[in-house]
């Protein structure tokens, strides 16, 4: 009770759909997902995009903004989910 338990899935390809699998079979309350493939994946790059997926439907796209950015507005969605 309390406790929110936070995943995260760096995907090649079809990014929510394995993402939402992911989250399912590990019985997680949220999942961060983002692209590793590319020249438009996380690595090597300033800039990053997460796609924020919960149980419960819930579907935020954060970003694209820099890692650190990404990073602040993953902990306030954290923190919201949380209350």
């Amino acid at each position: 009770p309390g406790q929110l338990l936070v995943g995260f899935a760096a995907e090649t390809e079809n990014i929510e759909a394995h993402a939402l699998e992911k989250l399912k079979r590990k019985k997680i309350d949220l999942i961060a997902a983002n692209s590793v493939a590319g020249v438009e994946g996380a690595f090597g790059n300033d800039e990053n995009t997460l796609i924020l997926l919960g149980n419960n439907g819930f579907r935020q796209v954060l970003g694209p903004a820099s890692k650190e950015k990404i990073a602040d507005l993953l902990i306030q969605q954290i923190n919201h989910q949380k209350h």
